[in-house]
């Protein structure tokens, strides 16, 4: 056998054609002016082993697609045939496959075109290399240097790979190597190790753009990871860091978890009317669920996109309106119906406090429900961030409620919700009963709350003062307006009324049936 086979100025337009045919997700309108020369041979030797030889050179291509910002421009390269069964083989020593196992970078196990590092303009610094090979079965390629992240992703598309629809900037160096077959159009692979710098992105549903100081990403055969990453956003009081991992291939409406994003999220101070300023659609002029499902999924698509995530957040400082939490930890879970905050845990009001939150999106409105328990409070903490000292103790409180809105207002009508509290060793300032001139001390207050049409109800609870166990019972509006009753046996009841900076307490009107009875 002794074969050869030469092929002259063959359209560079044409192999692209070609490429497009038997690749999945390349853009269909990828032009490129070049062409191609090239020479194959195989021959026989006496003892009936195939040799193969072969180059090709290819000129100066330009190639243009919608997907670029600006046509990709590459040098002239060469080509040469290598790997087992071709006259250039040569089986690496034990070095050469550590050292290629360190580079990532697998060698043909049948003869392949392979070409030398070519420059590539990526808007790095200087021009990042392209090196690679491929055979009649797989090919691999290798993509190293720096470059600008918008440009990056701009090939990434150009090479069939799917992308985030965020609008993102900045710089990478590291590399990016690209696997795959020609079979059965299954999509390519990617590993990647690469350093990020001043990267901006624009999140759907985040009001201002997120600002990545630095971050370290890495693609394994089976997951993404964005470790260390420190970010920025304007409105935060201070930096976010965090970490990701994301699986690479799974179906996102799967209900077996497996394309759920992991994360750690850490901060060392936020506000929620920070949070609501940023994420709130009602404080964006576009809503969060229309700007995502335009970018991600297409502005003619009605559906919700697909989002799962869940992981660790933890909070320095959290400044829930003017109510101060320390060191807080919570589990987050995001779904395409809404979050869900578990273990939550956080010092508030010098107590601890746990819980957990659930919201529901499918609505419209979205819809809250909370449980938890705080316990060990100061009183006056919670006077305080009311602006009146009026009451002073040690408090257990636990509760469950629900409420649903956008705003704090629709959020406070809608609220309803019970609660059981143990009050301790506390003071009443504002309110005298038995001794004019001295508030009223307590050693122990217990009972039940309801939260109903933005009022509190008092079910009947006990009150231990100095004189006796008062039958607490009554209402106050969450304006602070009080009408509440105290009775004791064998003596007089109290009424409390008025606003809670200024009650009045008064003896309380007795029914005949009660006179008659003491």
């Amino acid at each position: 056998l002794d074969l050869s086979l030469t092929a002259e100025n063959i359209s560079a337009q044409f192999l692209t054609t070609l490429a497009r045919h038997m690749k999945k997700n390349l853009p269909e309108d990828i032009s490129t002016t070049g062409a191609m020369s090239a020479s194959l041979a195989v021959r026989a030797t006496a003892d009936g082993i195939r040799v193969w030889t072969g180059d090709a050179k290819i000129s100066a291509l330009q190639v243009r697609s919608s997907v670029l910002e600006k046509p990709l421009l590459i040098e002239p390269t060469t080509w040469r045939l290598i790997g087992p069964g071709t006259s250039q083989f040569v089986p690496p020593s034990t070095k050469a496959k550590r050292i290629l196992a360190q580079q990532r970078m697998p060698q043909p196990d049948s003869p392949a075109f392979s070409f030398d590092p070519i420059a590539i303009p990526a808007g790095g610094s200087s021009p990042a290399t392209l090196r690679g090979w491929f055979s009649r079965r797989n090919f691999d390629a290798e993509f190293k240097g720096s470059a600008d992240v918008d440009r990056l992703f701009q090939l990434a598309r150009l090479a069939g790979l799917p992308t985030s629809a965020s609008d993102l900037s900045g710089s990478a160096t590291g590399s990016v190597t690209l696997t795959g077959g020609w079979n059965n159009f299954k999509p390519a692979d990617y590993l990647a190790d690469a350093q990020l710098q001043n990267v901006t992105a624009r999140i759907s549903g985040v009001a201002t753009p997120v600002s990545i100081r630095s971050a370290h990403f890495v693609a394994d055969p089976s997951s993404a990871t964005l470790a260390k990453a420190t970010a920025s956003i304007p409105g935060l009081h201070s930096e976010i860091t965090f970490s990701s991992t994301w699986p690479k291939n799974c179906d996102p409406k799967a209900s077996d978890g497996n394309c759920f994003m992991h994360f750690d999220v850490a901060a060392d101070q936020l506000s929620s009317d920070e949070l609501n300023s940023l994420l709130n659609p009602k404080a964006q002029k576009q809503p969060w669920y229309a700007a995502i499902a335009n970018s991600v999924i297409g502005s003619d698509r009605k559906s919700f996109p697909e989002l799962h995530a869940t992981g660790k957040i933890f909070v320095g400082k959290l400044l829930v309106k003017d109510v101060p939490a320390q060191h807080v930890t919570a589990s987050l879970e995001v779904s395409p119906q809404g979050f869900t905050l578990t273990d939550i845990n956080a010092e508030v009001f010098g107590g601890r406090y746990t819980g957990e939150l659930s919201s529901d999106f499918r609505g419209g409105t979205p819809v809250y429900e909370s449980k938890g328990k705080l316990q060990s409070a100061a009183f006056n903490n919670i006077a305080a961030v009311m602006k009146d000292d009026w009451a002073s103790g040690k408090v257990d409180i636990s509760y469950s409620g629900k409420a649903a809105g956008w705003k704090s207002d629709e959020l406070l009508s809608s609220a309803a919700g019970t609660a059981n509290f143990q009050w301790r060793d506390g003071t009443f300032r504002h309110i005298e009963l038995d001794s004019p001139g001295k508030p009223l001390q307590f050693r122990s207050f217990a009972g039940a709350i309801a939260l109903k049409d933005a009022t509190l109800t008092l079910a009947e609870s006990k009150l231990q003062a100095q004189k006796g166990i008062y039958q607490v019972s009554g209402t106050a509006s969450l304006e602070r307006e009080l009408k509440f009753t105290l009775a004791r046996d064998g003596a007089p009841s109290f009424s409390i009324s008025g606003s809670l900076e200024k009650p009045r307490v008064a003896p309380a009107k007795q029914s005949p049936t009660e006179a008659n009875l003491k």
